[in-house]
């Protein structure tokens, strides 16, 4: 039985450090088609820090995050610096836009008494959506602020720009069902 989706198609790609935070980035997308409810048609993909380095992989992921309405990053802790493949990956999906800007999304471990001060990851992040006029969310704030009407506006903004493709590659590359395992 196929499902009827009302909504345009909501492109989301996450990419993750280990399988911890891979497991997390796939729960944020378990939360989102729920919270977003039936008639939206979630399509996820998601790979890890060190696929990011395999040119087929690299690429594909690239011309993936350019066509996403969302990207989460996911780390296990934001204590470390973002790695070097991360931020060049970032950048170059970000620079290929042209339907408007992802927004970017990290989640990771926090403790309470870390939530006032950010650390790398989210900072890293923050001044990256900042740079390209951007939406930026981390943890708690992306429960709180991505929601059903944020996402219709989202989506809006991204059609007016420029007529969302509904496969950004030339292919039907993502499924709702599938997601591209943990450890890609």
């Amino acid at each position: 039985m196929r499902r009827h989706f009302t909504c345009p198609p909501l492109s989301i790609v996450a990419i993750h450090d280990d399988f911890a935070s891979g497991i997390r980035a796939c729960e944020a997308l378990k939360w989102l088609e729920h919270s977003l409810g039936s008639e939206w048609e979630v399509r996820a993909h998601t790979w890890s820090f060190q696929k990011l380095e395999r040119m087929d992989l690299r690429a594909m992921s690239i011309r993936a995050a350019a066509a996403a309405d969302v990207i989460i990053v996911a780390a296990e802790q934001d204590t470390q610096p973002v790695p070097d493949q991360v931020r060049r990956w970032l950048d170059a999906a970000l620079q290929q836009q042209r339907e408007g800007r992802a927004v970017l999304v990290a989640l990771h471990d926090e403790e309470p008494e870390d939530a006032a001060r950010p650390g790398p990851l989210c900072t890293h992040l923050e001044r990256l959506a900042g740079r390209w006029q951007t939406e930026f969310m981390c943890n708690k704030d992306f429960e709180q602020r991505l929601d059903h009407d944020f996402i219709l506006r989202l989506i809006r903004q991204k059609n007016e720009a420029a007529g969302h493709s509904d496969h950004p590659l030339g292919i039907d590359f993502y499924s709702a069902s599938e997601w591209g395992g943990i450890n890609e």
